[in-house]
């Protein structure tokens, strides 16, 4: 079976999943899922953030700085209070 080849500029996830695998001992490589149509539909109803439990009077998704308060961390980096502001952010 011929190897495909995915050219990334970044990491080849395809490539080092196939060598990743190979090694764990898989005979055959690594397939990723494909799909000619995606297969997904359009929600009927809109997705609210504003339903959601939270202090709507204080904190709203209008302004970002009232949840997560970016804005702030930076400066408070530029001044040397903390250390460095990470570039990924996960909320739950």
């Amino acid at each position: 079976m011929t190897e495909r080849r995915t050219h990334h500029s970044f990491v080849s996830y395809i490539d080092k999943s196939r060598k990743y695998y190979a090694a764990q001992g898989y005979t055959q490589p690594y397939q990723w899922v494909y799909h000619r149509e995606v297969p997904f539909n359009m929600l009927i109803k809109p997705l609210y953030t504003k339903d959601l439990e939270w202090d709507k009077d204080t904190t709203h998704t209008d302004d970002l700085d009232t949840y997560l308060p970016l804005k702030r961390l930076q400066e408070l980096q530029q001044s040397g209070q903390i250390g460095k502001v990470s570039p990924r952010y996960y909320g739950v």
